[in-house]
């Protein structure tokens, strides 16, 4: 007689019908006779190889449970889990459980048990499937252990029976800048420099729709006086994952000599609301100096140029990273014109780098800026630079319009 599954307040329960009373008298001698035959069989011949059943072997589902993510929103929580048949034979129907309110796990126990939600999967689970599903528990909390159950009564007659339980910490998320990069030579003025931030979710539930930015700063308080930049708009960040922020950005021409910094920021706007807001931020520092000089100044034909700055004011033992530089000249013809940056290493010796070649055809007015120069990394900021123009072409003459220079240390 088949077993049947009744409900009871709430709770279902499995009840088997009780077996009838036998006599014992006849299976007795019929035991009695069987042996006394097996036991003459035994004495003329070993026993037959077919009776051994060592090598036979069983088959079992295995059910397991995982949990893929929790949501709290302080009126609900919303698991959603993963079910896996593991064994070697299908899985009947069984029952999905989750409790949002225990403090330690709960115990599988085939009496009658149920969780603060749950889902019964009607027709099982074949070997090797797999099948997902979301539970759903309202409560007031926005942090705590969810737990999972799956075949919570022990309905299924499995091969493991210790993989059936699951939990997971939640809570809000948490999103934090765990590392931020500049060059090591530091940005350069309108040169697109590569900046890179990553971005972790440590909390307990997914955080979306938020930005990471960039902002230029003069000290390391980020308010509403920092200039941003650029940034990234992520739109999901899944529990315990991170994601990076790569960008070129440049940094806004005009500021004053002096400290600067980038600033990393995640969820700038507080569009997430997290479990901390003190780790949102990453600073990196750069310095620079620079100066503009030189409107007006001849370049004869056939002859050379100079307009030169000398800094003194940079920090003691500054030295340069890396330097940027532009140039505005007035010329008819800009092949004629071979353009230097020079670095008087001592007097009268000069390190050159060359920014214009004798090119640009027959084109008048020679414009171009020069970013991220290296060349000169070793050489302080305090000294003379000098922008050397050599016109070698004869009958046309030309005039220096602007040059700034800027240096990184």
């Amino acid at each position: 007689m088949v077993g049947t599954k009744q409900k009871l307040s709430g709770f279902f329960h499995l009840t088997r019908p009780r077996p009838k009373s036998v006599s014992f008298f006849f299976p007795l001698i019929f035991c009695l006779l069987a042996a006394m035959v097996l036991t003459a069989c035994i004495d003329e011949q070993e026993f037959p190889s077919e009776f051994d059943q060592s090598s036979s072997t069983s088959s079992s589902p295995d059910l397991t449970i995982t949990i893929d993510s929790v949501v709290a929103n302080g009126t609900t929580v919303t698991v959603n889990f993963t079910v896996t048949n593991q064994g070697n034979a299908d899985a009947t129907s069984f029952w999905v459980d989750m409790w949002e309110h225990l403090d330690s796990p709960p115990v599988l126990a085939p009496s009658p048990f149920e969780g603060d939600d749950f889902f019964q999967y009607t027709s099982g689970l074949a070997s090797g499937a797999s099948a997902s599903g979301t539970l759903v528990v309202t409560s007031i909390r926005t942090s705590g252990t969810a737990y999972a159950t799956v075949d919570t009564n022990l309905e299924v007659d499995e091969s493991n029976e210790s993989n059936n339980i699951t939990s997971l910490v939640y809570g809000p998320p948490d999103l934090s800048i765990s590392t931020f990069s500049i060059p090591s030579t530091g940005p350069q003025n309108s040169a697109l420099t590569p900046v890179s931030a990553t971005v972790t979710n440590n909390g307990g539930a997914t955080a979306n729709n938020f930005n990471v930015r960039y902002y230029l700063s003069s000290d390391t308080v980020f308010d509403v006086g920092d200039t941003l930049i650029d940034g990234c708009f992520i739109t999901s960040l899944a529990v315990s994952s991170s994601t990076s922020c790569d960008l070129n950005i440049a940094i806004p021409t005009g500021i004053a000599n002096g400290d600067w910094y980038i600033i990393a920021s995640a969820d700038d706007t507080n569009s997430v609301v997290e479990s901390d807001e003190s780790n949102n931020l990453q600073f990196n520092a750069f310095r620079f100096w620079t100066h503009s000089t030189c409107p007006g100044f001849s370049i004869p034909d056939l002859s050379s140029s100079s307009c030169s700055i000398t800094f003194s004011t940079a920090p003691a033992g500054a030295v340069a990273k890396a330097i940027d530089t532009n140039f505005s000249i007035t010329h008819p013809f800009s092949s004629d014109l071979l353009i230097q940056l020079q670095y008087e290493t001592s007097p009268g010796v000069f390190q050159s780098r060359t920014l214009w070649n004798n090119e640009g055809g027959s084109s008048a007015n020679p414009t171009r800026t020069v970013t991220g120069i290296f060349e000169f990394s070793s050489r302080t900021v305090n000294g003379k630079w000098i922008l050397l123009a050599t016109d070698s072409v004869a009958l046309d003459s030309g005039s220096f319009s602007s040059w700034w220079i800027r240096i990184f240390y």
